[in-house]
């Protein structure tokens, strides 16, 4: 039967082991160096109940409208495992692990999942809910030079940053990932 402290030192065990010692302690749980600082906590309950969380913020001040909403569940479809959800205003990516299960890569896997979430998705899941990324988001690409901001790396077919045909709707599924250049500048 797992309890709670016995899971947090374990914890520290595995993020010192990960992250050579750099991690820091909340009041909460643990951050972790990676992009958007995810927050890894214990949530206490029953031995078999005992659950690790680990979440990190996609976008702040959000409106929760229909266009949100797709952009959330389009993330979701994408996900292997985890979820992103709102939450007072608040775009969150998430993922539980049971706490009696615990183990080096599960917790390894869930913390540079939930980064890479915040890392990808940020940017466009704060567009679609006029709200603000992240910290530690991909900036936003600017579609020809107009003020509304676009999500990161996505080109159709022209080469044009597109936000999708409604209203305020973000269409992540049809885009083409941008062309990434080297140092030299060659593609």
């Amino acid at each position: 039967m797992a309890h709670a402290r016995m899971v947090d030192v374990y914890i520290q065990h595995l993020l010192g082991e990960l992250f050579d010692g750099a991690f820091q302690a909340t009041g909460r749980g643990y951050r972790v160096p990676l992009t958007g600082g995810p927050l890894v906590e214990v949530l206490d309950g029953p031995g078999y109940l005992l659950r690790v969380r680990v979440t990190a913020p996609l976008a702040n001040d959000v409106a929760c409208g229909r266009a949100l909403l797709d952009a959330v569940n389009d993330v979701n479809t994408r996900l292997p495992y985890g979820r992103v959800l709102v939450e007072d205003g608040q775009v969150l990516a998430e993922h539980t692990l049971l706490g009696r299960t615990l183990h080096r890569t599960g917790l390894d896997n869930a913390v540079r999942l939930i980064a890479w979430v915040v890392e990808t998705f940020a940017a466009a899941i704060a567009h679609a809910g006029g709200g603000t990324p992240a910290e530690g988001a991909t900036p936003v690409v600017t579609a020809g030079g107009a003020d509304t901001p676009a999500p990161p790396g996505l080109l159709d077919a022209d080469g044009v940053v597109t936000v999708g045909a409604g209203a305020g709707q973000l269409d992540l599924l049809d885009a083409t990932p941008a062309p990434v250049a080297n140092a030299a500048g060659y593609l």
